[in-house]
């Protein structure tokens, strides 16, 4: 192989690997998990937890570290008062996982604490049993 093939081959190599966390053209795809999901298109992201949704910001970019943070609103809820609440998701991408914690804001203005950490993965669907318990939307 020349040296200017083997270069080319090498640049190509070093492009495609690049960093997992990067997101040039925004978040987009279905990751899920335990108690989690997270639909992201590039006009909308979408969070379901066990009992709630929220409509958030689309991720249009990102830090080298991976780290990430959109607000919406809950959209949905199994008990009253929180539907329209601010709600906030702040969190990680690293490849396919991404780590994260949602947090509302009362209607005192105060952020929940949103101490639970959600680990979802990209194509994995989303396990809402394991978890038990109902909820009555």
């Amino acid at each position: 192989m020349s040296r200017r093939g083997y270069l080319a081959g090498t640049a190509f190599v070093v492009l495609a690997c690049g960093s997992p966390t990067t997101i040039p053209n925004g978040l987009v795809g279905d990751w899920g998990g335990v108690g989690a999901r997270i639909e992201a298109s590039p006009s909308r992201m979408q969070v379901t937890l066990r009992c709630l949704v929220a409509e958030l910001a689309p991720l249009t970019r990102d830090d080298p570290s991976g780290a990430f943070e959109s607000e919406g609103k809950v959209s949905l809820a199994s008990w009253s008062g929180v539907v329209g609440w601010p709600a906030r998701i702040e969190g990680e991408i690293s490849g396919s996982r991404i780590q994260f914690r949602l947090q509302m804001q009362n209607s005192e203005g105060l952020w929940t604490t949103g101490d639970r950490v959600y680990e979802v993965h990209a194509g994995t669907p989303p396990d809402f049993i394991s978890e038990g318990g109902s909820c009555i939307v």
